[in-house]
């Protein structure tokens, strides 16, 4: 399982300019975009001691880019939102010294990623499969995100019914995906579970 911001941002691209507060604030600058590069002047931090990667997000202004590349301590490759899959960079239009800044959701993405884990009953690391639970660990982090956001104005507050719909969008993910396991180490899958209900079926 590999899920990064950015497949947080596929499914909820209002995320990072609304709940900001519950993210990780990498570092934070003035970005200078031409074309598909990025680059980040008076940085707090800059991109490599930060550790920021690829398939983490970066906000200019108020919109929300996919990190294709870093490509050094002030430069980066973005890229509007992409289609699940697709190579093709977005350019997201040319900006001059606007407010950016590189945020990350990765603690509630390890939480989801630990409670799918426990859903199916296995260490992540013999998952052949990984990238079949992917939606189901990024639809479980929405959830926990939607419920901080929301916990202070109650069931009616637009993330909590956010939340709702991320827990069910979760459920029919999990009543879909098969996770096929290699319990030895040796290379073959010789498992195969249904993280709905921890179903296990033999090779």
């Amino acid at each position: 399982m590999a899920v990064m911001d950015r497949d947080l941002l596929w499914w909820e691209p209002a995320l990072f300019r609304e709940v900001a507060w519950a993210g990780q604030i990498l570092t934070r600058g003035k970005a200078t975009i031409t074309g598909d590069i990025l680059l980040m002047a008076d940085a707090s931090v800059d991109f490599v001691t930060a550790a920021v990667q690829a398939g983490q997000v970066i906000v200019v202004g108020d919109v929300p880019l996919e990190i294709v590349q870093v490509r050094g301590e002030e430069d980066l490759r973005v890229s509007l939102v992409r289609a699940r899959g697709e190579e093709t960079v977005r350019p997201p239009g040319d900006a001059a010294s606007a407010d950016a800044w590189v945020m990350s959701f990765v603690p509630q993405v390890a939480l989801a990623a630990a409670s799918v884990s426990r859903l199916i009953g296995v260490d992540v690391s013999r998952v052949v499969n990984g990238g079949e639970a992917d939606d189901l660990v990024a639809l479980t982090a929405l959830e926990l995100i939607a419920r901080a956001a929301g916990a202070a104005g109650g069931v009616e507050h637009p993330w909590t019914r956010r939340a709702e719909w991320f827990a069910e969008r979760a459920k029919q993910e999990a009543a879909r995906v098969v996770i096929e396991v290699d319990a030895d180490g040796d290379g073959v899958v010789d498992q195969r579970r249904r993280a709905r209900e921890g179903e296990l079926r033999r090779g």
